[in-house]
């Protein structure tokens, strides 16, 4: 490639090859520099272009010469490829412990490969292979902050189209890998409900889905499968015989999507970790309230690598439920048995047992009291903050849950006796 040297001010990701679609150009700065490349797309803000060396680069309209923007607003970007069957457009993902579904889209004339935030979780083992069982190449990583929806560049290639348009009753297809089996599965279905962000949909999906394509019968997506929201194990009379009192499927409507935001791996990975690991010690903390509360009678398997000071409680725990809860003493005069008394050892029980839970409290102020916090302190990413599964805005629910019973199970424990 002849070029003088040009330095435009650009995002720029090696994600594919050229396209022969493309529209060849030779682009000229406001100082006169220049740079041959293909055009890709064009957006209000600016172009997409790639050089010869594949390099995909995002260029601002003020940038360049008059020429050249009155060029390019008479421009018609390429068509975008779409697949020649739905399933050449759909992936199976994997990680170290879980499996899902992505699919490739397009968007402002580049492709991206969309699922959700959680079947990428654990992001430094993520592994996407395509419907022929070719591994895919993974560019920059995109999420949404307010949706359980993330996305990837990829390289160009056939994709589906992404439509806003959904209609009540409408026929729709959820594509994905089902249960994990790695093979794509196809279930028909009909849209039975219409929000700004989501849509309902009785169409089949279970555990491996996730992250896969809702598409209508144009073959263009209106969803992406992310939850299932559990049935009535005993319906009332209002939702006995309907569809409410069944588990009832839920779509994220990806044209909505708008807070997209670029993250690394890392910093990614960096703030799952800080969640799951404060999450992790709720769930040993609750676990040990749960033996102190209700736990009478029972001994606790004192796990490995769990909290120094939640598994000193535990072995507090056990050492007083071995102890009896009386002890009984006989009296013999020359042999003779003349009686005998009977302790009771259930107040020193009990004041032990309070004793495990003030140490409890302790345990829940002095590592998570930064936690109340953990919105403003550790995580910037919307969706681990306010989403409807494990958010810190969850987690800050369940912590001040657990202390309210704590301290009323320490204050009713202590008037009983």
């Amino acid at each position: 490639m002849n070029c003088k040297s040009l330095v435009f001010v650009v995002v720029a990701t090696v994600v594919s090859t050229f396209s022969v679609n493309a529209t060849e150009r030779t682009l000229t700065d406001t100082k006169g520099r220049t740079i041959d490349v293909l055009l890709l797309a064009k957006t209000d803000a600016g172009i997409s272009v790639m050089r010869t060396d594949g390099l995909e680069l995002d260029i601002s309209y003020d940038l360049l010469s008059i020429s050249d923007r009155d060029f390019i607003s008479q421009w018609e970007p390429p068509k975008p490829e779409l697949p020649e069957s739905p399933v050449d457009a759909v992936v199976i993902i994997s990680t170290t412990g879980s499996t899902g579904t992505g699919f490739f889209a397009h968007d402002a004339g580049k492709t991206y490969l969309y699922t959700n935030q959680h079947v990428i979780s654990d992001i430094f083992n993520v592994k996407v292979t395509d419907s022929r069982g070719d591994p895919v190449e993974l560019a920059e990583l995109e999420i949404s902050n307010s949706q359980d929806v993330a996305r990837f560049r990829v390289r160009s290639r056939p994709a589906f189209l992404i439509t806003d348009s959904a209609e009540s009753n409408e026929k729709v297809t959820v594509l994905g890998n089902s249960e994990g089996a790695g093979v794509i599965t196809s279930g028909p279905g009909q849209i039975k409900g219409i929000g700004p962000f989501e849509i309902e949909v009785d169409a089949d999906f279970v555990p491996g889905n996730s992250g896969g394509p809702v598409i209508n019968s144009e073959n263009s997506v209106i969803g992406i499968a992310t939850y299932i929201s559990p049935g009535d194990e005993r319906p009332d009379w209002v939702t006995k015989d309907t569809r409410y009192s069944k588990a009832r499927r839920f779509t994220i409507r990806p044209s909505r999507v708008e807070d997209w935001r670029n993250i690394s791996r890392e910093e990614y990975a960096k703030q799952i970790g800080e969640l799951e690991s404060a999450i992790n010690l709720f769930n040993q903390i609750y676990w040990t309230y749960l033996m102190l509360d209700e736990g009478k009678g029972y001994v606790s398997n004192i796990p490995e690598n769990w909290h120094r000071d939640v598994l000193q409680i535990l072995r507090n725990h056990n050492s007083r439920q071995k102890r009896p809860d009386a002890t009984r003493t006989s009296y013999y005069v020359d042999g003779y048995y003349t009686g005998s008394t009977t302790k009771s050892h259930a107040e020193t029980k009990e004041a032990s047992r309070r004793a495990n839970l003030r140490a409890l409290m302790r345990v829940i102020e002095d590592e998570f009291g930064d936690l109340y916090n953990l919105k403003n302190r550790q995580l910037d990413i919307g969706y681990l903050l306010e989403n409807k599964y494990e958010s810190a805005e969850v987690l800050e629910g369940w912590l001040t849950s657990l202390k309210g019973q704590i301290n009323n199970e320490i204050a009713f424990s202590k008037s009983s006796f």
